[in-house]
């Protein structure tokens, strides 16, 4: 076939150089409408399926994320009081011995000032929150010194048997009771109990609802006073329960070292001086209100007594309830005034010994009195 003739008369062949691949164009965008400007104020609209599948990534994402914080959780810290920044914080082999945060604990005693006194260390936990990323909430901790209070002989969990305990949720258990221990089964009513701790595989754990004697009978009752829409039904005045303290003024004892300082428990590790503390007793009575928030701590207060030994006792009994109006003094009794110090926390929550006296006697008397 004869060449193409150009526009004077002579052939002429064409041809391209190497410049590339030109089969090589450029991949299909998404479906949706996206501006070309991404400044703040624009739209994208996607299609259904972008939708789904961002929606999906996020589910999943949002699914792991739920998980983790529902299984994680960190100890609360302070700062180290014994901290040096001079020194590494760890040793030639790796351990830790110089950190500038430790995990904050709180030493105390449950049932304090009785003879069955538990030693117990309260620490902080944090989780984060159920519906915010961002937010946490705290958690104090309580882990009691191990104690055996008997061991299990019978466990009465057949259902077909023990039907009345089925049908209230419980499980009734009998066993021989700890002699040194088992007196605190009777304080014990909510707390949770186990066979064993975080160590022991297949443990066993339970709340206690209640503590019966041998034949099947509570072995303490537990009496609150009686509402006001009913004082005026019973026979007897339903007085609220009231402690009444008295102290000789010569004998008021304020220790001299009024200027100590001390660490807050753990929880606040700095240390300060006792806020206006009275050098003497006519300061104190100068400004009582120094005693505003202090702990007044009796050793021996829960004390245990027949009904027959105590100073007066009234009963009542009505259809739906039963009272006692009591009365009972103690003199010569021990007295603290105690500081807790900077944080604000329930007086169970503190090691008493550990605390900072305000005022101290041996000779206080008080009177428990009502229903």
């Amino acid at each position: 076939m004869p060449r193409k003739q150009n526009g004077f008369g002579t052939s002429q062949s064409f041809a391209f150089k190497g410049s590339g691949r030109v089969d090589r164009g450029k991949g299909s965008g998404a479906f949706g409408v996206y501006p070309s400007n991404r400044q703040y104020g624009s739209s994208v609209q996607r299609t259904v399926i972008e939708k789904w599948n961002l929606d999906s990534n996020w589910a999943k994402w949002r699914k792991g994320f739920e998980m983790f914080n529902w299984t994680a959780w960190a100890d609360l810290k302070v700062e180290n009081p014994f901290y040096d920044p001079g020194l590494p914080e760890k040793d030639a082999d790796g351990n830790i011995v110089n950190p500038e945060f430790v995990v904050a604990d709180l030493n105390s005693l449950l049932y304090q000032g009785t003879t069955y006194e538990l030693p117990t260390v309260f620490t902080g936990v944090k989780f984060p929150t159920q519906y915010s990323d961002v937010n946490a909430h705290y958690v104090a901790r309580r882990i009691p010194e191990p104690k055996p209070l008997g061991t299990v002989s019978e466990v009465w969990n057949n259902d077909l048997i023990y039907t009345d305990q089925k049908k209230n949720r419980e499980i009734w258990v009998k066993g021989i009771p700890n002699i040194d221990n088992a007196r605190l089964l009777l304080q014990m009513v909510g707390e949770r109990l186990t066979d064993g701790d975080s160590t022991t595989p297949m443990r066993t754990e339970a709340t206690v609802k209640n503590v019966l004697t041998g034949d099947g009978r509570p072995a303490i009752y537990k009496g609150v006073t009686a509402p006001k829409s009913i004082a005026d039904s019973v026979p007897q005045e339903l007085q609220p329960t009231r402690v009444t303290i008295r102290i000789p003024v010569s004998d008021i004892v304020i220790p001299d070292d009024n200027i100590l300082l001390r660490a807050n428990q753990g929880l606040s590790r700095v240390k300060r001086k006792i806020k206006n503390r009275p050098a003497t007793s006519e300061e104190l009575f100068d400004d009582l209100s120094v005693l505003t928030g202090a702990i007044i701590y009796i050793p021996n207060f829960f004390s245990e007594k027949l009904v027959s030994d105590l100073d007066g006792i009234l009963w009542g009994d009505e259809d739906e309830f039963f009272g006692a109006t009591i009365q009972e003094t103690e003199v010569g009794v021990q007295l603290f005034a105690l500081d807790p110090g900077q944080e604000a926390l329930p007086p169970s929550m503190y090691d008493i010994n550990n605390l900072d006296s305000i005022i101290t006697t041996t000779n206080a008397s008080y009177t428990i009195s009502g229903t």
